[in-house]
C-alpha cells in the first residue's frame, strides 16, 4: 500500500486529514526530464499517450505514460503502462529489453497493471552509469501476484479508511517491496534452475548481509572507543563545528506475537563467476 509519494501512512494522511506530501528533489527532476522521455518512448512504442491516474475499485496509480492497444472503444482495447526510471546504478538492472527490474519496480508495475487491467506493462529507463543510455523492459502480469496486491488494499481500506485506525507511521511495512513479495507462498518441493549470471544477484545479497555485520560490528567497537574517551563528558567539541552528545534511551518492552516469515539461507561458496 502506498500513496503518490510515500507510504501506507502518506496515503492515510492523504484520504483523512488532506495532507499531500511535499515535492521531493528527485520528482523534480523527473518531471523536468518527462518530456525528454516521452520523446524517447514514441520513437520506441506506437500509440505512447501522456500519463494520468486511472483505478479500478480501490486500486489507483498515477502512470507516467500509457500505450494504447487495440481500436480505442473495442472490446480488445486497453491501455498498458508505460513507468518511467532514471538510475546511475547499472548493476540494479537487466539487459536492454528483458524483465529485469529492481523488485520495488517489479511491484509498482504489477499495482500499475492491476489499475489499467492490462496483461502487461513496459519501463523506459534513462540509465546514467557510464555515460548516458536508454534501456526498455517489458514487465507480464502476474495474476496471483495481484490478487494478493487486492487483498492487502482491501484489508488495509477496511481497517485505516472506513474504521478510522491510524496507522503506525513507523511501521509502514506495507510499502515495502520485499515485504509484499515475501507473501508469494512457494509451492512444495518446487525447484528452479537459474542461470549463471542470476548468481551474481545471490552473491550480491550474501556479500550485502556480510557487509551489513562488518559494518555493525565497526560501527559498535568505534562508538565503544568514542564513550570510553569522553569519560563522564555529556558533549564533545570537535573542529569544524562538529559536536557530540550522549543520551541515555532507556527502551520499552515489547511483546512479540506469534507470525511467520519465509527464512532464506545460503549454502554454499559466494563468488564473482
Amino acid at each position: 500500500m502506498t500513496g503518490a509519494y510515500g507510504g501506507a501512512y502518506q496515503v492515510w494522511l492523504e484520504k483523512t486529514q488532506g495532507v499531500e506530501a511535499a515535492e521531493s528533489e528527485p520528482m523534480r527532476i523527473g518531471k523536468l526530464l518527462e518530456p525528454a522521455m516521452m520523446q524517447e518512448a514514441a520513437r520506441r512504442w506506437d500509440n505512447v499517450v501522456p500519463g494520468e491516474r486511472v483505478t479500478m475499485g480501490i486500486i489507483a496509480a498515477n502512470l507516467d505514460a500509457s500505450i494504447v492497444v487495440g481500436v480505442t472503444g473495442s472490446d480488445d482495447w486497453e491501455k498498458q503502462p508505460l513507468d518511467f526510471k532514471t538510475s546511475g546504478e547499472a548493476h540494479d538492472w537487466g539487459e536492454d529489453g528483458s524483465a529485469d527490474v529492481p523488485e520495488y519496480v517489479w511491484v509498482q508495475l504489477q499495482t500499475q497493471m492491476l489499475a489499467c487491467g492490462a496483461d502487461r506493462g513496459y519501463v523506459l529507463l534513462l540509465l546514467a552509469a557510464r555515460g548516458f543510455e536508454f534501456r526498455q523492459y517489458e514487465i507480464p502480469c502476474d495474476p496471483e501476484f495481484c490478487a494478493t496486491i487486492e487483498t492487502i488494499a482491501a484489508d488495509w481500506w477496511q481497517k485505516h479508511i472506513v474504521e478510522g485506525i491510524e496507522p503506525d507511521a513507523e511501521d509502514d511495512d506495507y510499502a515495502n517491496a520485499s515485504t509484499l513479495l515475501a507473501r508469494r507462498a512457494p509451492k512444495a518441493g518446487a525447484i528452479v534452475e537459474w542461470k549463471r549470471e542470476d548468481k551474481k544477484l545471490v552473491n550480491h545479497w550474501i556479500n550485502a548481509k556480510k557487509g551489513i555485520a562488518a559494518l555493525t560490528a565497526m560501527e559498535e567497537a568505534a562508538k565503544g572507543r568514542i564513550l570510553a574517551k569522553m569519560g563522564d563528558a555529556e558533549t564533545v567539541e570537535l573542529p569544524g563545528g562538529l559536536t557530540l552528545t550522549r543520551k541515555l534511551i532507556k527502551r520499552k518492552g515489547y511483546k512479540v506475537e506469534p507470525g511467520e516469515y519465509w527464512q532464506l539461507r545460503e549454502k554454499g561458496i559466494a563468488n564473482d563467476d
